[in-house]
Formats: C-alpha cells, structure tokens, sequence
C-alpha cells in the first residue's frame, strides 16, 4: 500500500519509537499509530517526490 500526501516533510519511519513501558500518564499523546503500523507490516519504505510525503507498506502474504 501507498499514501502519498503534500503535507510538510515527515518520516515516519525516522520517528523515535515510544516508551510503551512508560505508565499512560508518563507519555506524551500521539504515535500508538506508528508503533501499530511498524509492527504489522513486512517493510515500510519513506520518500519525498514531487514535493510529496509518499510512504510504502509492504506485507508479505504467507501460503495457506
């Protein structure tokens, strides 16, 4: 999967990873999406074309 979006420069996969064995208190909101995400998929590659964010998803299906 791709998304592509024109929003400011982001890397997400530059993005420091949280402290998930920090009590919720102890944490700042924001980035339990990202921590999702790198844990679901295969690969995830970042780049900036065309004056886009454009983020690549990859999941490898395993055989039935």
């Amino acid at each position: 999967m791709t998304i592509e979006d024109d929003a400011p420069l982001f890397n997400p996969i530059a993005h420091s990873t949280l402290a998930l064995e920090a009590g919720i208190d102890d944490r700042e909101p924001g980035g339990l999406g990202l921590v999702l995400v790198k844990n679901m998929v295969d690969d995830m590659t970042d780049e900036r074309r065309d004056n886009k964010n454009t983020l690549t998803l990859k999941k490898n299906r395993q055989p039935v």
